[in-house]
């Protein structure tokens, strides 16, 4: 058998390098799914975030499906969510709506800070203390598989998501070349049509 090696800091997009600022970036329409499940027993907090934002000025995460359910029980100073600051002093989250965020309470945040100085575990304290993301959700999504991040539509709760994006200039398609819903598209990568009654 082989050794599972898991590095300490896992984001599914990364934003700067932490020596330069990095400004005006727009992030739209992704779906990032991050599911691991370890025991790593490195001695130094892990992270792992759909959105690892090392040094930025402004930054406009809209439509975008955000979920992380990765657990490690080995290190109880693993954190793990949807977006992770590594300079507080930079945190803005700018124009940022129509998102789902999905992370276990239990396990994660919704947004953490470097050594949790600052970090949100709700959306209405997100919205609160950022002035952002009235219009983002935080639902359970269900997606085909474990290896297809398409979501499902056959699982009636996948409704709830459904036309919950915002319209997006030059967003006319998906990422299977699908003709977005041009007034409420889907969150994410993929738009659907949930055939399923709830």
């Amino acid at each position: 058998t082989g050794t599972n090696i898991i590095p300490s800091r896992c984001a599914g997009i990364l934003i700067g390098n932490n020596s330069q600022t990095t400004g005006g970036i727009n992030l739209k329409n992704n779906t990032i799914r991050m599911i691991q499940s370890s025991a790593n027993t490195n001695t130094n907090s892990t992270y792992s975030s759909c959105i690892y934002l090392a040094d930025h000025s402004d930054i406009e995460i809209t439509n975008n499906q955000l979920f992380n359910n990765t657990v490690n029980s080995g290190n109880s100073l693993s954190r793990h969510g949807c977006i992770y600051y590594s300079l507080v002093s930079t945190q803005s989250l700018g124009a940022s709506d129509y998102n789902n965020f999905y992370f276990d309470p239990a396990l994660g945040y919704l947004i953490s800070s470097v050594n949790a100085t600052y970090t949100i575990t709700s959306l209405s304290v997100l919205q609160s203390s950022t002035n952002s993301n009235y219009n983002s959700t935080n639902i359970l999504p269900v997606f085909i598989s474990t290896v297809d991040a398409h979501m499902d539509p056959t699982a009636p709760t996948n409704f709830l998501l459904e036309n919950t994006g915002t319209a997006i200039s030059g967003y006319s398609t998906d990422i299977d070349g699908q003709i977005r819903n041009l007034s409420t598209p889907d969150v994410g990568a993929d738009e659907f049509n949930v055939t399923a009654t709830c």
